[in-house]
């Protein structure tokens, strides 16, 4: 059984080969998930992918902070040029697991996650490293 490790490197290396294509059906995808998007959009997003539902939220509260994480560099870099070309200025990307974030407790007001959950190795690190973003660590 391969490690958690061993997985979040697959999936790193799945994703870095898929974020051309990302980018280049985004207005599709966009279409799709925007939906989806539109029920979070409160949130800060975690395992952002190419950035939504993160640049909306950003476009929401333009004096606020949004930071765009991702497993994957190269899905963020997509994200990154997305919010150039949008205009929004209040992000920045930071690349990490989900399992285990950078941050310190309380250091965001909101979190959310679209559909990062389905790729966490360890469901319980993940849900316990997101807790720990959140004023109420709950």
């Amino acid at each position: 059984m391969p490690s958690p490790d061993e997985i979040r490197d697959g999936q790193r290396a799945t994703w870095a080969g898929l974020s051309a294509g990302w980018e280049k059906w985004d207005s599709v995808i966009m279409d799709q998930l925007g939906p989806v998007g539109t029920a979070i959009a409160e949130r800060l997003d975690i395992a952002s992918g190419t950035g939504e539902p993160g640049l909306s939220i950003a476009r929401l509260a333009p004096e606020g902070r949004v930071v765009l994480t991702d497993l994957v560099a190269e899905m963020l870099d997509v994200a990154a040029r997305r919010a150039r070309a949008q205009g929004v200025t209040n992000i920045e990307t930071k690349v990490c697991s989900a399992e285990d974030l950078p941050f310190g407790d309380a250091a965001f007001d909101s979190v959310s996650v679209r559909f990062g959950y389905m790729f966490a190795t360890e469901a319980r690190a993940c849900a316990t490293s997101l807790s720990g973003t959140s004023p109420s660590n709950s």
